[in-house]
C-alpha cells in the first residue's frame, strides 16, 4: 500500500500566505504551495492519475494550525498569547468555528512548538518577579483553555520542538492516506 501511494500519488501541502515562519519543503518533506487558507496554517491534497490518464485532486480534509513563534521560547509564550490573551483567545476559537462550520475537513490539529510542562510553567517576562504565583494562578486557566479547544474540535498537540513538528505534518498526512485509500481510489 505505501509503495502505491508513494508511486501513484502526489500530496501537496498548501501554507497559508499570513504564516510567519513557514516550514519549509525541506522540512516537511512535501510540496509546498502558498496560498491563503480560511483557517489553519497548513491544508492538504492529493492528486493521482486514473488509468484514463484523467487527473483526480481531493482533498484530505485536514488542518493544521502552528503554535512556535521564531524565538527563545516560542512555542510555549505563541501557545499562551494565543489562549491566554483575549484578543488572540478570540480569534484562535473564530478560527476553530470556521473549521467547524466547512464540511470539506473532519480534522483541526493544533501543533504546539513546545511541550506540555513548557506551556504551564510559560510566564511572560513582565510577570516574572512573581514566578511561582503567577504559574500557580494560570495552572487550571492554561488547562482549561487545551480542553475547550479541544471540545470545540480543535486536538491539541504538543510536539517539544519545531523539527518534531514539522515531521510530523508529512507523517500526519502519510497516515491519512493510507487510511483513506480505498476511498480515494474509489475502490
Amino acid at each position: 500500500m505505501r509503495n502505491f501511494i508513494d508511486d501513484h500519488v502526489e500530496l501537496s501541502c498548501v501554507v497559508d500566505t499570513r504564516e510567519q515562519l513557514p516550514y519549509t519543503e525541506q522540512e516537511l518533506g512535501i510540496k509546498c504551495i502558498s496560498r491563503k487558507n480560511d483557517f489553519g496554517d497548513y491544508t492538504f491534497f492529493g492528486e493521482y492519475k486514473t488509468d484514463d490518464d484523467e487527473l483526480n485532486t481531493f482533498n484530505l480534509g485536514i488542518a493544521i494550525e502552528r503554535k512556535g513563534g521564531n524565538g527563545l521560547n516560542g512555542g510555549p509564550q505563541d501557545f499562551y498569547g494565543s489562549t491566554m490573551v483575549r484578543k488572540n483567545s478570540v480569534n484562535l476559537y473564530e478560527e476553530v468555528g470556521r473549521f467547524r462550520d466547512n464540511k470539506d475537513f473532519d480534522i483541526f490539529l493544533i501543533f504546539v512548538e513546545c511541550s506540555y510542562a513548557e506551556y504551564l510553567a510559560y510566564v511572560i517576562p513582565s510577570k516574572r518577579c512573581n514566578m511561582r504565583a503567577e504559574i500557580m494562578k494560570t495552572h487550571a486557566s492554561r488547562r482549561g483553555k487545551v480542553a475547550s479547544l479541544e471540545i470545540q474540535g480543535a486536538q491539541v498537540c504538543f510536539k517539544g520542538s519545531r523539527f518534531n513538528s514539522a515531521k510530523d505534518v508529512k507523517v500526519t498526512a502519510d497516515q491519512w492516506m493510507i487510511k483513506h485509500y480505498d476511498m480515494v481510489l474509489n475502490l
